[in-house]
């Protein structure tokens, strides 16, 4: 199998694992899970660090303000779900906060463990003038010796 192939079906598994996982907790009634004692903020900002480094995981390339834009817009979704006649929970701003924070947190994890495989690649980390940092950006960037 290739490497195309396999990077294909972990990205399948990480779309599903987050929409899956987003939806069941969005709109789930959670009394009956055994989540006393935990704080809600917590468990959103958990949440949202581990669906974000899942999806960087699964697209290494893609720029990180465009993770956080389709993270913050998931977000969003979840707390707008909440909306839903029926649904056991309660949108809240708090919650949201906790999310992008959460993802906040994880694109820094992100972008340092990027940078560590570009100084271990040796690849100067500092761009040529007017490209773009790789971490930032998909497009190929000529460095300076």
């Amino acid at each position: 199998m290739s490497s195309h192939a396999i990077a294909t079906i972990w990205r399948g598994f990480v779309l599903i694992a987050i929409v899956s996982g987003s939806a069941f907790f969005a709109l789930a009634d959670l009394s009956s899970l055994p989540l006393e004692g935990y704080d809600d903020a917590h468990l959103h900002f958990a949440a949202f660090v581990g669906m974000t480094i899942l999806a960087a995981s699964a697209y290494p390339h893609l720029p990180l303000t465009h993770l956080l834009l389709a993270m913050g817009v998931w977000a969003g979704i979840t707390e707008l779900l909440q909306f839903l006649p029926g649904v056991h929970r309660e949108p809240d701003w708090s919650d949201f906060a906790f999310d992008i924070l959460g993802i906040d947190c994880a694109l820094i994890v992100v972008a340092w463990l990027r940078r560590l495989v570009l100084q271990a690649s040796g690849v100067p980390l500092v761009p040529q003038a007017g490209r773009l940092d790789p971490v930032r950006s998909t497009r190929k960037t000529t460095y300076v010796q």
